[in-house]
């Protein structure tokens, strides 16, 4: 909050003073920090002021990630990698990847949540707020935890697949989960 509210701060100087190619960076990182309806026209606006592919590329970002469009974040991710922007990259990967684990698309989630953390190594090991908030483990199935709090019990693979009429391979499948 306290970050939305300096972006705030400084988007209003820029706007005051016509700072049209520093505009679209403060705008792009209101919506890094989860406010990208509030900047959605005025992204529209700049693109049509600011020539050039990165305001479109942040206009682009704040249009999917408002309408949680998992396709059009994707093409958000290869306009910034594309434009050799990595860390922006990285973050519509990991933002890419929380939507689509919301949408219960796991498979998928976890290869956006992998490529967001490959760009963000290419980008030297890159750590941002945004980044930090897809950094956390995966929920686990009932069925994974189940096996999970067994095994911490103490409980072998052998066991735990005969308490719950499993063969052991899938108890060392979902152990490895």
């Amino acid at each position: 909050a306290a970050a939305r509210a300096r972006l705030r701060d400084v988007l209003e100087v820029v706007q005051r003073d016509g700072v049209r190619t520093f505009e679209p960076a403060v705008l792009n990182d209101l919506v890094r920090f989860g406010r990208a309806e509030e900047v959605v026209e005025r992204l529209r606006w700049l693109v049509g002021v600011v020539d050039g592919p990165l305001v479109r590329a942040h206009f682009g970002h704040a249009v999917a990630v408002a309408d949680g469009d998992p396709d059009a974040l994707q093409v958000v991710v290869g306009d910034y990698e594309a434009l050799d922007v990595l860390a922006y990259a990285a973050e519509a990967a990991a933002e890419l990847g929380e939507l689509l684990q919301r949408r219960g698309e796991g498979r998928l989630a976890t290869a956006a949540m992998q490529r967001s953390t490959e760009l963000a190594t290419r980008a030297g090991g890159l750590r941002t707020p945004p980044l930090a908030r897809g950094a956390g483990v995966e929920p686990l199935t009932a069925r994974e935890r189940e096996v999970a709090l067994l095994a911490a019990g103490g409980r072998s693979s052998r066991e735990i697949a005969d308490v719950l009429y499993l063969s052991t391979r899938t108890v060392e499948t979902h152990l490895a989960r």
